[in-house]
């Protein structure tokens, strides 16, 4: 069980774009300054680049391939389950492989199994609620202390703040800085994105006879006759287009993203919990959410791409391991709430290893997930968390969350998160 856990964590560190390197080192991290020349990189030996291994390949990757040759050789595996702590979930796609709660009847609308979630026949979604509605887009986590605290804390100075609340003002002050300086960033995006499209459909609709499939190119550019017909400024849009490699579908997600960020993510008088009807700041309200796993797959696909990497490169032998998906990641920002319940849904169903791949730069609730760390350390249950994307040194002034640091100092809350 031991080593077939083992795989499952190396590939759950692609969706987390991170390296195994602590609390036990099953795999020994080389020298990094191998030769590249030491083995000709050729379409062939890059081929499934993701699982390749610094010593043997000369590519700086995970080293499942090593881990499969070495020390998961001649090992049978066992059924294990994964918790994809995620986005929603298309079950469609995955024939057996998705976890099934035996001790669930389904769709009697009776909790049968007592386990405060009713009719979770394949996982449960935290997003969700009785009327199948379900939280699209969320708040960023320092917007959610920026709501919470400006009443009680925006006119006051350090000075006039308890020594038990400094912690919380501290956070305030942060939070506020973060989203002044996203607000203004998105407001002034969405303003020039709507200019930069609006100009684009007018050079697209001024070019429709030249380019009838919308397929640009600078040689049909060149030959475009500006002289006196309105035709240049047309004809610069889209070379700009195609200096810059965009695309019309590129430039609607952008917009979309920006309007999305201006309307929800970012606007104060959002509250996307109210669907919900639960206490967002009680921890043990936990009457809330669904068992529809797969609606909104037209907004949610990282879920889904998650799970198939999982199903589709780890289950060498049929079986090896099924998905349990709990739904906690909207667009915006996971809450901490969310997140400390999925975990401990996932441990007391049963799952062996905890998939978790987002991230974020503030925490309001960071003692809930701690708890929740503890409570699956305790049951012998892996977590394996995302490094983020955004290329940034961890240090005190800048934190990934999820993380198991402690509160006061850096030590460790537990023994079994791999971030």
């Amino acid at each position: 069980m031991k080593k077939q856990i083992l795989s499952i964590i190396i590939i759950s560190l692609i969706a987390s774009n991170c390296v195994l390197n602590k609390k036990e080192n099953y795999l020994k991290t080389p020298d990094v300054t191998t030769p590249l020349e030491k083995k000709s990189l050729t379409k062939e030996t890059t081929k499934n680049w993701e699982y390749k291994d610094i010593t043997n390949d000369t590519l700086p990757d995970i080293s499942l391939e090593k881990a499969y040759e070495t020390i998961l050789k001649n090992k049978k595996g066992e059924k294990v389950i994964v918790a994809v702590l995620d986005s929603q979930v298309d079950l469609s796609k995955f024939n057996n492989s998705i976890w099934t709660n035996t001790k669930e009847i389904a769709n009697n609308n009776i909790d049968d199994d007592n386990n405060g979630y009713i009719d979770d026949i394949n996982g449960w979604n935290f997003l969700g609620n009785t009327k199948g509605e379900n939280i699209i887009n969320s708040h960023y986590e320092y917007v959610r202390i920026v709501r919470k605290y400006q009443n009680l804390l925006k006119d006051k100075s350090e000075n006039e703040i308890k020594k038990e609340d400094l912690p919380a003002f501290k956070k305030y002050k942060k939070a506020k800085i973060k989203f002044e300086a996203e607000s203004i960033k998105m407001k002034n995006r969405l303003k020039r994105g709507g200019k930069i499209f609006q100009d684009f459909l007018k050079a697209k609709e001024a070019l429709k006879e030249y380019f009838p499939q919308g397929k640009y190119s600078y040689e049909k550019l060149k030959k475009i006759d500006t002289l006196g017909n309105g035709l240049g400024k047309h004809v610069i849009e889209i070379k700009l287009l195609l200096d810059y490699k965009d695309s019309e579908t590129n430039m609607k997600r952008v917009l979309n993203t920006a309007k999305n960020d201006v309307n929800y993510r970012l606007n104060l008088a959002y509250n996307a919990r109210l669907i919900l009807g639960d206490n967002q700041y009680d921890i043990n309200d936990i009457s809330y959410g669904n068992n529809k796993l797969s609606k909104n797959l037209d907004e949610y696909t990282h879920g889904t791409r998650m799970s198939s990497i999982l199903l589709n490169k780890i289950n060498r032998e049929a079986n090896e391991i099924v998905v349990m998906p709990v739904i906690v990641e909207p667009y915006g920002d996971a809450h901490d709430k969310d997140i400390a319940l999925g975990i401990k849904y996932a441990v007391d169903n049963g799952a062996k290893v905890i998939n978790m791949s987002f991230g974020k730069e503030f925490s309001m609730y960071p003692k809930w997930v701690h708890d929740a760390f503890k409570y699956a350390e305790k049951h012998n249950v892996i977590i394996v968390s995302s490094s983020g994307n955004n290329g940034l040194k961890l240090s005190d002034d800048f934190q990934q969350y999820p993380n198991d640091k402690a509160i006061k100092g850096n030590k460790e809350v537990s023994e079994n998160f791999y971030p």
